[in-house]
Order: structure tokens, then C-alpha cells, then sequence
């Protein structure tokens, strides 16, 4: 497995890194630029005169390492020539029919990994429709850069099958899918570029924010843009970057030498993640990303915390919180390597009375199952109703927490209850003066106590 930085795992980890998409990542399933331009001039039969200019423009690019621009004019001058409806019509067919069966595999696990990590926000120029998202606007720029640091546990909606949270914007557009009726303006000839970069100054300041606010990882991006290049040189220049310092940035990239990383690093502040292309061709890339996602996915993340640990869940109803436990249990499917061994004890249901909604020896189980055996932890539920030695119904987690300082059991005790109850937060403040470690209402906030209580403190 590849070895990943340390800074860059906990920077995604804590919510302050961006993932930045170029087309690299989709390069094994749909044309490059110059197979997409040199596609769409011969399946619109322009002129000859026109077809060889566009070829000239494209060789000219690849001998003279100017990046995109040559590109860009001869984008543009198949637009000049076909018209913009037209341009995007032979677009979208050239990609489409272009897309193959092998390659659209390995690019849609791709996706599948790059959207279980948790960064912040996956930004992508690709206008191809893999990777969905939103099109970028005042209001998505702002709420992006608005937002504060997310950490793993935040990213998903864990109540809701693990929805992502994190944002994903297209800068440059998306294509029309088959039986969309709109299409979405793509960026790719000058003019568009030119408009996007100076009519008006939102994407180019929401870049500047990015790269001078966030740890930018970049996933099949070859820095051959000039004008995210410009930008970059600014951030640099008013940061006063020292290359003895944490990178700015991190990016998977191939055949890169040894000089070559030495200048990324120092100049450019890119840290490097390289492979060779020689006998493996970009496997390296797909084996990175793995890497990446084995050491932050949340369900890994949570699969290690728990690994090994024994846990009592104490509900006086036996069908609450039947999907934080499934959730918990099943992050063992999420562990990188190793065994997995979680062990769950669960209130007996046969003890619980459902016409009454009383327990009636619930605590007392409890207390005699956290001194018999060691557990690492004990969550409850609040507002179940046990009875007490005297016959008289109270709180269940009051009482556990009673029992568990009476009797001085050392175990921590993780309440999990409603959020919707009026008295959450008197309720709250009550369990934590009686010792709880945390009084959590969400599977994120659960499961983020769980990281504070078990997570080894960095050295």
C-alpha cells in the first residue's frame, strides 16, 4: 500500500482539505483534449483547411509545453466554425460515444472512493458527467468558503445512509446527460476561459480563498493550466511560502523525478505522491487514492475506534437505536486490515413491558453487567423509564449514572437521546454533573464523542 503524509491524512480528517479534480481522473474512460478536439472536428466534417489548422494548434501544444492555450484556440476556432449549439451537440456525442466499458470501471470506482472521504468539498473542472455536482455560482462559492472546518464524523449523515454532506462543484460546466433538455455552458474555448477568469471576479477570488485557506489535494490535474497556475503564484507570493514548512498542497502525479519534486516542493509548495507509469501504467494513481480512503473513510475511522472494544447499549426500549448499533457493528466491514471484534450487550427485551413502557430491572442489569465484566464504554438512552430500588420510575440515565459513581465502577458513559424533547438541555447539563462523558442527540455527535474518548493522542 502507498504511504500517505501524515499532515495529509489529519487535514482531511479535520475538515481542511479540498479535493481538486482534473481530467486525469476520468482520462481511462473518455477522450483527453486532443483525442475530444481531434474527435469533434472530424465528426463535424469541417473544413480540411480547418481540421489541419485545429491539428497544427494541438502538436504545437505538445512541443511547446504551453499548457491549455493552444488548446483553448483551437477549441475556439471549432466553435467560430460550428456555432455554440452546434459545438456542444458533437461535444457531448464525441464524449459519449468516446466513453468505453473498461475505462468507465475503473473511473466509477474511482468515484465511489473519492466520495467516501471526507473532504471538505471536491472541486473538478471536468465537464463530463461522472462526478455530479453543482455548477458554480455566487452562492455556492460563498457558502463553500463560509463553511468552517468539518471533521470525518460531520461528512456524512449517518441517519441517512451515509448521504454526503460535503459540496461537489463543477467550475467549468457539465454536459447534458441523455434525455436532459438544458445543457449546462461548458468552459473549454478562449473566450469562455477568458470570460470566466475576468467578467467579473467571483471564480477567481473563490480560488484564491481555496488555495490560501485549505490543503488542496490534486487528483489527475497535470498544472498545465496557465491561469490556475497564475492564481497559484499569487497565493504563494502572499503567503511567503517556506519550504521547510507543512505543503499547501498534495498531488498524485506520474513520471515525476526527483529534481522535478524537489522544485513542486519548494516553490510551488506541492508535495508529490508519485508512481511510475512504466510497468504498471496509472495503477499507482488508483492504488494512491485506495490509500488515502483506507486511512480516512468515516466507517474505517469508526472501525478502528471500536476495534476491540466492548460496549453496553442500555435502552429500555429494544428497538431504539437499532441503526446506531447496525452503523457500529457494521464499520467492521470498514476496518483497512485486521481482525475486527466488537463486542455489543443489549438490554434483554424480555424484560421489557410495552403496554406500560416500564423496565423493570433495567439498571440493576445494568450495573451488575458493568462489574462482572470490563466494558470500555456504557450509552443509554435518557428518557427510558426504569424502577429505582424504592419502586419509583425515574430516568434511566440518571439512575445508571447514580449507580455507576455509588458503586464506583470505572467506566465511561455516553448518553444518546432526543434532540426534540423541550428539556434536552436541562436534561444534558444533569447527566454531565453526574459524570457523563457526553450527552450526544446525533449519529455524527455520537460517534465524534466516541473519537474524543478512544482516538490515541498525537505525540
Amino acid at each position: 500500500m502507498r504511504t500517505i503524509p501524515a499532515h495529509l491524512i489529519n487535514e482531511i480528517l479535520e475538515g481542511n482539505c479540498v479535493a481538486f479534480v482534473g481530467a486525469g481522473f476520468s482520462a481511462p474512460a473518455v477522450p483527453n483534449w486532443d483525442a475530444l478536439l481531434s474527435g469533434i472536428a472530424a465528426d463535424s466534417k469541417v473544413s480540411a483547411s480547418t481540421e489541419e489548422r485545429v491539428k497544427k494548434l494541438l502538436e504545437h501544444d505538445r512541443l511547446s509545453s504551453r499548457g491549455t492555450f493552444d488548446r483553448e484556440a483551437a477549441a475556439q476556432i471549432l466553435q467560430d466554425n460550428l456555432g455554440k449549439e452546434r459545438f456542444g451537440s458533437v461535444l457531448e456525442r464525441v464524449i459519449t460515444e468516446g466513453t468505453t466499458k473498461k475505462g468507465l470501471k475503473i473511473v466509477e470506482n474511482r468515484i465511489r472512493l473519492l466520495l467516501q472521504i471526507p473532504f471538505q468539498s471536491i472541486l473538478t473542472t471536468n465537464f463530463d458527467h461522472f462526478l455530479v455536482g453543482q455548477i458554480g455560482s455566487d452562492d455556492v462559492y460563498r457558502d463553500i468558503l463560509r463553511k468552517t472546518r468539518n471533521p470525518w464524523f460531520n461528512i456524512f449523515s449517518w441517519d441517512k445512509q451515509d448521504v454526503r454532506r460535503a459540496d461537489i462543484v463543477k467550475l467549468h460546466g457539465q454536459i447534458r446527460e441523455e434525455g436532459q433538455s438544458d445543457r449546462s455552458d461548458v468552459v473549454l474555448t478562449r473566450t469562455e476561459y477568458r470570460e470566466l477568469l475576468f467578467e467579473g471576479s467571483r471564480y477567481s477570488n473563490f480560488l484564491r480563498g481555496i488555495l490560501a485557506t485549505r490543503t488542496v489535494l490534486f487528483l489527475g490535474f497535470s498544472f498545465s493550466d496557465a491561469y490556475l497556475n497564475l492564481l497559484r503564484s499569487e497565493i504563494l507570493a502572499m503567503l511567503k511560502h517556506d519550504p521547510t514548512k507543512k505543503p499547501l498542497a498534495y498531488a498524485v502525479l506520474d513520471d515525476v523525478g526527483d529534481e522535478e519534486r524537489n522544485f513542486l516542493l519548494t516553490h510551488e509548495g506541492i508535495k508529490v505522491l508519485g508512481y511510475e507509469t512504466k510497468s504498471g501504467g496509472h495503477s499507482g494513481f488508483d492504488e494512491y487514492l485506495k490509500a488515502i480512503h483506507a486511512k480516512t473513510a468515516p466507517a474505517r475511522i469508526l472501525g478502528d475506534l471500536l476495534n476491540g472494544k466492548k460496549l453496553l447499549w442500555l435502552d429500555p426500549k429494544p428497538d431504539n437505536n437499532l441503526y446506531g448499533k447496525k452503523v457500529m457493528i457494521q464499520a467492521a466491514g470498514g476496518k483497512a486490515d485486521g481482525d475486527f471484534k466488537l463486542d455489543m450487550v443489549s438490554y434483554p427485551p424480555s424484560d421489557y413491558d410495552r403496554r406500560t413502557g416500564v423496565a423493570s430491572d433495567l439498571v440493576e442489569y445494568a450495573l451488575d453487567q458493568l462489574e462482572t465484566g470490563y466494558f470500555h464504554l456504557v450509552i443509554t438512552h435518557w428518557g427510558g423509564l426504569a424502577k429505582d430500588a424504592s419502586g419509583k420510575l425515574r430516568p434511566t440515565a440518571v439512575q445508571l449514572l447514580e449507580g455507576i459513581r455509588k458503586r464506583d465502577i470505572k467506566v465511561p458513559a455516553i448518553i444518546f437521546a432526543s434532540p426534540d424533547s423541550e428539556h434536552a438541555q436541562k436534561n444534558r447539563s444533569k447527566t454531565l454533573s453526574l459524570g457523563a462523558f457526553e450527552y450526544t442527540w446525533y449519529f455524527q455527535d455520537l460517534f465524534g464523542a466516541i473519537e474524543r474518548l478512544f482516538k490515541e493522542p498525537k505525540l
